[in-house]
């Protein structure tokens, strides 16, 4: 762990036992940042992000820290060991400092406390996904603002802290990981990086993983970590995300966007499920043993009506929403096509129901569940052929209708119908906008849209 010594701004590297105490720093990226490599060039100390280390170590200095840690600096970026060490080991480190200063560069404290609090209220530093583990994991943790005056710790600001964040408190202040995998999952779901790899490289910590970095693999990224988190947890609330921009998919999520709708499920402790046999990753996809209905219909939880839905298995997991009555929630799966026996998809992947305990089924099966995401491609609907735009909006084209001066007309007609029911036929996802009616299709699927159009 590379240092900087507060009294004279040197860098210092400690190995484990050697580590002394430190304070940490906590901060987004901005211009002119100042790197390991042109730390001790003289030029550097013209750049803005020179003064921000040299007013961390004298507020380090003044609360009596000899060392502190920055990551801009004390971060060797151009070896890839050293940054995948650090990395995995970041959360440990921002728990292990004494003090950990978050500056919010974009916040002034003066003139008056309802000002800087609505700035506060929309920092960057809230939208971040690497200051997520900062605001977690620091036992002690002040924040300041862009003059470095003292906002309040975290515990002082922590409504306001809960608000942003819709994290509770005694998660960001006493034990983060108490909260269920989908529950860590929604605090990052609306948080951004610069890389995409990075979406799931800034949960490590939080969910107490190691794993290498792979610069390059974009999204698989996080699916690598959500098998990580499968291999070293027994909650399956890591099933319980929604996606409305797929029509159907696999049992790991995208992103952690995915979970936008997630922040009150928990484990649920349905005894029933504790024996579902452990899942394996394989060539198939995820092996999960089904305990439900090989049908469509079951009595809802939320109001007790019968739902009937299009899928080959309904199966509830073990987990359920805080908010509605702790009712085990259910997913649904539909064989893939041209598949292996047993592979599946899951369906209907914009909804999240929830099931009687009491009707909770005990009939049981081994399914793949293929990862694979069917695409729903929004074509507008001015690509098609001239002669394909009047079966589809009623004999119109769409420059017929923005000529007429109704561009947001609602489609009508038998012909839209039929359309809808080929594609309905041949698993292409659509969307029927009651204002503009962008039918969703893949271009490679055009000729046999034409061939099978009644």
């Amino acid at each position: 762990m590379r240092l900087i010594r507060t009294a004279t701004l040197e860098l210092e590297e400690f190995i484990d036992d050697e580590i002394p105490n430190y304070a940490i720093l906590s901060h987004t990226w901005g211009r002119e940042e100042v790197s390991f490599a042109d730390f001790d060039k003289p030029e550097s100390r013209q750049k803005a992000g020179y003064g921000k280390i040299v007013q961390c170590c004298s507020l380090a200095r003044s609360r009596d820290h000899d060392f502190v840690w920055i990551d801009t600096c004390c971060i060797d970026k151009s070896s890839s060991s050293e940054l995948s060490e650090a990395i995995n080991s970041m959360y440990n480190w921002y728990f292990d400092a004494e003090e950990c200063f978050a500056y919010l560069s974009d916040v002034q404290k003066e003139p008056s406390e309802q000002t800087w609090l609505l700035q506060f209220r929309a920092s960057r530093w809230f939208t971040r996904g690497w200051t997520l583990q900062e605001l977690l994991a620091p036992p002690a943790l002040f924040f300041y603002d862009s003059n470095w005056v003292e906002l309040g710790t975290k515990s002082l600001l922590a409504e306001h802290i809960e608000s942003i964040t819709k994290i509770r408190p005694y998660n960001f202040i006493t034990d983060p990981r108490d909260a269920s995998i989908a529950q860590r999952m929604f605090w990052a779901s609306g948080r951004q990086t610069t890389r995409v790899e990075d979406r799931a490289y800034c949960l490590l910590g939080l969910f107490d993983i190691n794993m290498p970095l792979l610069y390059g693999e974009r999204k698989e990224a996080f699916t690598r970590l959500q098998l990580e988190i499968i291999k070293k947890y027994d909650d399956e609330s890591i099933f319980a995300w929604m996606n409305d921009d797929y029509p159907r998919g696999g049992m790991l999520a995208r992103s952690p966007a995915d979970f936008l709708r997630s922040g009150d499920i928990v484990k649920s402790r349905v005894l029933a499920y504790r024996s579902r046999k452990a899942y394996s990753y394989t060539n198939r996809g995820l092996e999960f043993q089904v305990i439900g209905w090989k049908g469509r219909a079951f009595s809802s939880a939320q109001d007790g009506d019968i739902l009937e839905i299009d899928s080959d298995w309904i199966a509830p997991i073990s987990c359920a929403r805080s908010t509605g009555g702790m009712a085990p929630l259910v997913l649904y799966f539909q064989y893939a096509k041209d598949g292996f026996p047993h592979v599946v998809q899951r369906v209907h992947l914009d909804r999240l129901d929830s099931v009687h305990e009491s009707i909770l089924p005990q009939r049981t099966s081994t399914l793949y569940v293929a990862q694979d995401f069917t695409p729903a491609y929004k074509i507008p609907l001015r690509l098609l052929t001239e002669a394909w735009q009047r079966r589809v909006l009623g004999g119109r084209t769409m420059r017929e209708i923005e000529e007429d001066g109704d561009p947001m007309a609602p489609v009508a007609g038998e012909d839209f119908n039929r359309y809808t029911a080929v594609l309905n036929r041949t698993g292409v996802g659509y969307s029927s906008n009651p204002r503009l009616r962008d039918i969703q299709c893949a271009l490679s699927y055009q000729g046999s849209l034409r061939a099978n159009l009644p």
